[in-house]
């Protein structure tokens, strides 16, 4: 089954979690966000106690839920929550 390699950039205390600031992912064709979304919480559990995390799709937001399917080379970003004041 033929694969892509997608980019997955973690930022702030989800850095923290997975000890990484990215990684290349080889994936089926036809993974959708939805699907990575399942692979990453797979791999790191605790990822599942941050509320409001933003997915990003070479720059643009996503849901989480979505069934966007995802190509060679797409950069996808875990953005936690900002807060300040």
């Amino acid at each position: 089954m033929p694969k892509i390699r997608v980019t997955v950039l973690y930022f702030a205390f989800i850095h923290e979690i997975t000890r990484k600031k990215e990684e290349i992912m080889e994936l089926s064709t036809n993974t959708s966000i939805k699907e990575l979304i399942l692979i990453i919480l797979t791999r790191y559990p605790n990822i599942k106690n941050i509320k409001n995390i933003k997915i990003s799709v070479n720059y643009r937001i996503v849901n989480s839920n979505s069934n966007l399917i995802l190509k060679n080379a797409d950069e996808v970003a875990l953005l936690p929550p900002i807060s300040g004041g």
